[in-house]
């Protein structure tokens, strides 16, 4: 079974596209994948401003994944019973790259590497931060194809 942490824009293309759900729910139940996230991905995707919008993100992520601590912990981010204390901070700071808005990306790829998943995210720079770490990522569309998803929406 492959493991994946997700970060919140990892869900916007299942939500979005026709088939996507189905798709992934599929490799779940057939336990051929597993989808991992910590409460930060649920925190960026309850700050969507549109009520439907922000109900449909949440329930795809909580309805295919599972629920885990932090890899790390930082005051005025992580939240005290569903975060990880201690662990690298060189590893927090390579991936944060020093700037305060990356904190809670930088502690979705230190879940990642805590839990030793791939990360599936959008973000250029979690992206290349991450794989100066070393860690596995792709991009949410790229796991859809990996899971034989053929977007129709492009055509």
């Amino acid at each position: 079974m492959h493991r994946y942490v997700f970060d919140s824009n990892a869900v916007d293309p299942i939500a979005d596209r026709p088939g996507a759900y189905e798709l992934v729910r599929a490799a779940v139940d057939e336990e051929r994948i597993e989808i991992l996230f910590p409460h930060l991905a649920l925190d960026e995707l309850a700050q969507t401003d549109d009520l439907e919008r922000r109900q449909l993100l949440l329930v795809v992520l909580v309805s295919l994944g599972r629920l885990v601590f932090s890899g790390g912990f930082v005051f005025d981010q992580s939240r005290f019973d569903q975060a990880r204390l201690g662990g690298e901070a060189v590893t927090f700071d390579t991936l944060k790259s020093g700037k305060d808005r990356n904190t809670r990306d930088a502690l979705i790829g230190v879940t990642a590497e805590f839990e030793q998943c791939t990360l599936v995210t959008e973000d250029g720079v979690l992206t290349q931060n991450a794989r100066g770490r070393g860690l596995a990522v792709v991009a949410p569309l790229a796991f859809l194809t990996r899971l034989g998803f053929i977007d129709s929406s492009s055509e």
